[in-house]
């Protein structure tokens, strides 16, 4: 239902495509201080406003991996009501992946 409305779907590609607010969103500290590799960590709505110039109608899951001693994040940005069980499985199996492929 998020997505009957075009100016909704403009908005999250917006949001995408800016690498400020992108950066932005990765730096929350949500996201940084939660102590566990390859765990993913789930941001809704108004938890990302301030992040996100002022837009609530998304969520973002995380999750960070290390390869060769540098640590990256992995994420999912969708709808509010997206399908959280699968996102997060998905993010966590794919930052287990690239962890150890730098093994």
């Amino acid at each position: 239902p998020e997505f009957q409305h075009p100016e909704e779907i403009r908005s999250i590609v917006e949001l995408a495509e800016s690498e400020d607010v992108v950066v932005h969103l990765l730096e929350q500290p949500a996201l940084l201080d939660h102590g566990s590799p390859d765990r993913a960590v789930v941001l809704i709505g108004r938890e990302l406003e301030e992040a996100a110039d002022g837009r609530s109608s998304f969520s973002l899951v995380t999750a960070q991996y290390t390869v060769a001693g540098a640590t990256g994040t992995v994420g999912l940005i969708g709808p509010t009501r997206m399908q959280y069980a699968r996102a997060v499985a998905l993010v966590e199996h794919v930052a287990g992946l690239l962890s150890a492929s730098g093994e």
